[in-house]
């Protein structure tokens, strides 16, 4: 068993090698490799050459949209999965159209980043407008759900636009991840919105203010944990 680890292991070495030849790597090359491999240490191994692709100066947009915690008291824990479920796949479907990575789900929070390939990622604007389709999405569940006598879900969301460092950590359950302060003020705009809002931060705001059939309000300054004042601004569609 362990021989044909190794094994494993060297083949995607050696294809990797031939892939990065150049200080550049080929991101798109390597995301083909990564659809086409299915050996865990051949895919360990290609995402972290994707990791070493980012620059650490490029633009992310991160979304944290957790649940509302009340409604998880009125369902059964196998009925909070399912929904949470279901929420989560139509929420990976919107992501998918425009260009936007999914994270990771932590419980009730679904995390997204836009802008992680270069000028191939997805645009503020996008990941602006995903958030819409979600809150529109989450309406309209919460709506079908009551007509059948069952509680539905509420919704905030915060987006925040900086500077990530992307990669994977650590030798065992890999999880690609995202670190930096993006992500720590992402998470405050959600913290710090309101609920069934889309919460932007004034440097979002600065990116996307301009966008005809956007609606921007706003909220005024709000006090952040461990940020101070921050501003916030409400996104809808005219």
């Amino acid at each position: 068993m362990m021989k044909r680890l190794w094994k494993c292991l060297l083949v995607g070495l050696l294809l990797l090698k031939g892939l990065c030849a150049t200080s550049q790597v080929n991101v798109d090359s390597l995301k083909r490799v990564l659809g086409k491999t299915h050996r865990p240490l051949e895919r360990l191994e290609v995402l972290r050459q994707l990791s070493k692709a980012f620059d650490p100066d490029i633009a992310e947009w991160c979304a944290l949209a957790p649940i509302h915690p009340a409604i998880s008291e009125q369902l059964t824990a196998r009925e909070l999965v399912d929904e949470l479920n279901e929420c989560f796949k139509a929420f990976d479907h919107i992501i998918t159209a425009r260009g936007i990575e999914k994270i990771k789900t932590i419980g009730d929070a679904y995390m997204c980043a836009g802008g992680l390939f270069g000028t191939k990622g997805s645009s503020p604007l996008q990941v602006v407008l995903a958030a819409l389709e979600m809150q529109d999405y989450m309406v309209k569940r919460k709506a079908e759900r009551a007509l059948h006598g069952l509680p539905g879900f509420d919704m905030r969301l915060g987006i925040h636009t900086g500077p990530v460092v992307a990669g994977i950590v650590g030798v065992k359950k890999f999880q690609y991840d995202i670190w930096g302060d993006t992500v720590n003020i992402a998470s405050r705009m959600e913290s710090s919105g309101e609920i069934g809002q889309v919460n932007i931060s004034e440097a979002t705001y600065a990116l996307v203010n301009a966008t005809l059939g956007l609606r921007f309000t706003p909220r005024g300054k709000v006090q952040a944990k461990g940020k101070g004042e921050m501003e916030i601004y409400f996104v809808s569609q005219i």
